[in-house]
């Protein structure tokens, strides 16, 4: 994926979930950094991470 696409996902993760561009970026970021440590496989990490940035921020809503 492309910084643009990106972009566009984290925009969208942010929207869906109420949640601060700059959590959801850095969240995503975190998530990213600790998929691509093992990967050997690189092309869905972007998917992934956006998946596991989705699943806490949704996650954290039901805990407040």
């Amino acid at each position: 994926m492309n910084h643009a696409s990106d972009t566009s996902l984290l925009e969208s993760l942010a929207r869906d979930t109420h949640a601060p561009m700059e959590q959801v970026v850095a969240l995503f970021e975190r998530e990213r950094y600790a998929l691509a440590q093992d990967a050997t496989v690189t092309n869905f990490i972007t998917l992934l991470a956006v998946r596991r940035v989705r699943h806490q921020l949704m996650h954290s809503d039901s805990q407040h």
